[in-house]
């Protein structure tokens, strides 16, 4: 396990967290390399793609030096250089013999004691090295291109830009006579003496990145290795990118075959052995297993991120600890809001499916945007399209197709199903003809958001923005809601305005997700108070009505009708005698619940006369409770005011109600006389009619009218008419507003 971040960077993998074997493998190359004579310089690769691991091999080789040093003899010196941070061809020189001078001055301090009395001359020799090696790297770095005078394959003099800088470095003194040539060779003589009296005394340079230089720099490195540096005892080992070191070779030396080139430098190259992809997963599974703590790893969710996608979009050490460092920089915001798998897997998607062809990151998010507009009561459009580009990518990403019984191909695509909501298989065949996205319920909608998963519309944007969307009830806010229903109906009531009035500015249809959570809640019995949250949306009615969607198929139903009686029935079953009475009580003996109440009480009846299985479905009520609750209604329609009739949310539920509960007593004509009451003035026509204005069907277009067929059971419509075009003559306000209710008069009969 890992302690922090720092351990997750784009850094050598320490030997403690050796999770892949790289230490067997630089004891190895350590073993090869002590088993060379001292007496030649020797020049190594270490060959391995981008990320592979030779920058942790090369520090494990490091690491083994330092614990296997003996007190009798100096023994194997490293250093290591990096190029890739220096900036100019001369500093590189530079600081190519600074390391070579602190390898030397190491060896000098390893120096045992014994020497000073039976190997004096040695031991003087090799106090003197470091010293002639800072002289020879002055004389070298006269010129950048110091290099090219020694440069083994005769392209020397392309690069080095003149004559002149050849002559320089081959004729330059350091001090009296001593020319680079005569420099170079007392240093290898003295190097050749400590070699041959300590076998074991080597230096060991590690060059890393040299793929990631400047094609020139690159070049450089190479002749320094080679033509300047080769001194006794010194061994250099290169890690690279094969590939990448020829290119820059063909591109800085101009010559044909970088490869060729490569070869006359290099004596042996090591490949990084190839990771069986099993050890990759095992590493980001024990890791992830680190930060999930309580999540089930053993899951086919689980399976679908950390084996599957994985397998396919994780290659090297580098995309494992990217992805490692990347997840728990971003979990700490996220725990307890979302989905840790769901979060590792659009973290491979960032880093390995997010360019060009395969870019199945902006698929995803595109089609994250669809399924909110399909939450919250919109249409999407494209579903072909996105599904058609949907195939290309995964084709892309190297999934194919393969036969099924040689008679049906099948596209896999390894469990999308279980990252996707509204994706219906984990693999398409090419005799389904019906779509396989954007198949989603509510009921789906819900389970999503209950887990917190990437596809819920709730919680999408806090794996992409850290944020929720501003359309969605958040967790935190339904939390408020949950304890303000553990204290008292009327805080529920209060905390689900507070919710609503927020969240209702930026979507129309926010009641829809407060009821879809309450329904979904309720029927997986984690509802508590479930008789508060029913009173409470009863109490809200006018205000979740407002923000509720249409219905879909006939555009003019309020689904909030739909939804409330939908909760009801799955609230009064659970509920005790003394429950039921009181929440009875509360809902049809409210003055403020009128509306609402006839509602209800209309959808009870009617439920009534039909068969048993649709009673069981929709009815709440029982036929004793049913009749007490029309009871109350009743009294309450008959003590209604006409100033109060006008300021109903939905006048109809009304007068309908109303009607049916009075159509077989000598009083069924009660709510057409109270029509003809409220109408009786110039000024009460006006108010009623605007009262009695509604969305009746989908052919207006959203603008409210006043139908025939429905205010045709309460009173005279042609009479009506006819009044409302006399008091549109009056030059006053009310004439005013009869004339403009008259252009809204709905004969549906011709519409």
């Amino acid at each position: 396990m890992v302690d922090n971040n720092e351990d997750y960077l784009d850094r050598p993998v320490s030997l403690s967290g050796d999770l892949l074997g790289f230490s067997e493998l630089a004891k190895s190359l350590l073993t090869a390399i002590e088993a060379q004579p001292n007496q030649m310089s020797l020049t190594l690769g270490l060959d391995g793609v981008w990320g592979s691991g030779k920058s942790s091999i090369l520090s494990m080789l490091q690491h083994e030096v330092v614990t296997s040093k003996s007190e009798d003899e100096i023994g194997t010196v490293v250093v290591s250089f990096s190029p890739w941070l220096i900036t100019n061809r001369t500093a590189l020189i530079a600081s190519f013999f600074a390391q070579l001078q602190q390898a030397v001055k190491e060896a000098e301090d390893r120096i045992p004691s014994s020497w000073y009395k039976l190997k004096k001359a040695t031991a003087k020799n090799l106090s003197k090295v470091g010293k002639k090696l800072n002289k020879f790297s002055k004389v070298v770095s006269i010129t950048s291109g110091a290099a090219v005078a020694f440069d083994p394959t005769g392209t020397a003099a392309v690069a080095a830009g003149s004559a002149k800088a050849i002559q320089e470095l081959t004729d330059t003194a350091g001090e009296g006579d001593e020319t680079l040539e005569a420099l170079k060779v007392e240093l290898e003589r003295a190097l050749a003496e400590i070699a041959k009296s300590d076998p074991t005394f080597r230096i060991v340079v590690l060059i890393d990145d040299l793929d990631r230089l400047d094609p020139n720099d690159c070049l450089e490195i190479l002749r320094l290795v080679k033509a300047v540096g080769d001194f006794p005892a010194i061994t250099y080992l290169l890690a690279y990118d094969r590939s990448a070191v020829a290119s820059a070779i063909e591109q800085s030396a101009r010559v044909k075959n970088g490869d060729a080139y490569l070869e006359k430098i290099i004596q042996f190259s090591f490949k990084v052995p190839p990771l069986e992809p099993f050890q990759l997963r095992n590493w980001l599974r024990r890791e992830i297993g680190y930060i999930a703590k309580s999540e089930d790893l053993s899951s086919e969710h689980a399976s679908a991120v950390l084996d599957v996608w994985a397998g396919r979009l994780l290659r090297t050490p580098r995309d494992i600890k990217r992805l490692l460092f990347s997840v728990r920089a971003i979990w700490p915001r996220l725990d307890g809001q979302a989905n840790l798998l769901d979060l590792v897997w659009l973290q491979m998607l960032a880093m390995k499916a997010s360019v060009g062809e395969q870019d199945l990151y902006s698929w995803v998010a595109s089609y994250f945007q669809s399924l909110q507009a399909v939450a919250i009561g919109g249409a999407v459009t494209g579903k072909l399209q996105d599904q058609e580009r949907l195939e290309e990518i995964i084709r892309v990403l190297g999934w194919q197709t393969y036969s099924n019984d040689g008679k049906i191909t099948e596209l896999d695509f390894h469990y999308l199903d279980k990252l996707l909501a509204g994706v219906t298989d984990s693999y398409l065949s090419d005799q389904k003809e019906e779509r396989w996205i954007h198949q989603l319920a509510q009921d789906d909608f819900q389970q999503w958001r209950q887990d917190k998963r990437l596809s819920s519309p709730w919680h999408w944007r806090l794996y992409f923005a850290f944020e929720s969307p501003e359309y969605a009830i958040i967790d935190d806010e339904w939390a408020a809601m949950v304890k303000a229903a553990s204290k008292s109906t009327e805080e529920l009531s209060t905390s689900i305005q507070n919710v609503l009035g927020f969240r209702g500015k930026q979507s129309p249809n926010i009641a829809r997700q407060l009821l879809d959570w309450t329904i979904h809640e309720k029927k997986n019995e984690r509802l508590d108070h479930a008789d508060r949250w029913l009173e409470a949306i009863v109490q809200n009615a006018t205000f979740l009505k407002a923000r509720s969607p249409k219905d879909a198929v006939f555009g003019f139903t309020n689904l909030f009708d739909l939804y409330l009686r939908d909760i009801a029935v799955l609230v009064f079953k659970d509920l005790t005698t003394d429950q039921r009475v009181g929440l009875i009580n509360a809902i049809f003996d409210n003055p403020e619940n009128l509306d609402v109440g006839a509602c209800l009480v209309r959808k009870q009846m009617h439920a009534a006369t039909k068969s048993s299985n649709d009673q069981e479905r929709q009815m709440f009520l029982t036929s004793e409770e049913l009749e007490s609750a029309k009871a109350k209604q009743l009294a309450q329609f008959r003590a209604l005011t006409i100033e109060e009739f006008w300021l109903l949310n939905s006048p109809y539920d009304v007068l309908f109600t109303w009607q049916h509960l009075v159509e077989e007593s000598e009083q069924s004509k009660e709510p057409i006389d109270f029509i003809a009451k409220a109408t009786e003035s110039d000024e009460g026509l006006v108010e009623t009619l605007y009262a009695l204005r509604i969305v009746s069907s989908s052919a207006q277009e959203g603008i409210a009218r006043l139908p025939h067929s429905y205010i045709r059971h309460f009173a005279d419509v042609s009479n009506l008419a006819k009044r409302l075009q006399d008091v549109a003559k009056r030059g006053d306000e009310v004439g005013e507003r009869a004339e403009e209710l008259s252009q809204l008069w709905w004969d549906d009969a011709k519409n």
